[in-house]
């Protein structure tokens, strides 16, 4: 009988990096996510996880949905530390990041 995978091991990490105002790649990093897995806003994507940035309805709501996290230090460098984060995302520093890195699978940048 083949050995069963455990749930981290399938698990892929999604970093986002372009902000949906310069490309489409958080709408392509929804379209892949399966369950289980986690999207990360990154550097320049970091600004999407604020609440007074103005998304499309589907992007916000897939943001919300899929329980993503952004990076803190992310956040500061773009002028958005401090601000409201959409519903369902919450605020990394860079060891939990790591931490999270670790529990996954694999990582695919989207930029």
């Amino acid at each position: 009988m083949p050995m069963q995978s455990s749930f981290s091991e399938r698990r892929v990490l999604h970093v986002v990096v372009t902000p949906p105002w310069a490309g489409d790649a958080l709408q392509r990093a929804l379209a892949h996510r399966r369950a289980g897995d986690v999207l990360l806003l990154a550097q320049e994507a970091a600004g999407a996880a604020c609440a007074a940035v103005a998304l499309a309805p589907a992007l916000a709501d897939g943001l919300c949905a899929a329980s993503a996290r952004v990076l803190d230090a992310d956040l500061a460098a773009c002028g958005r530390s401090g601000s409201a984060l959409r519903d369902g995302i919450a605020a990394i520093d860079d060891a939990a990041w790591v931490a999270l890195a670790a529990d996954c699978a694999s990582c695919v940048t989207w930029a």
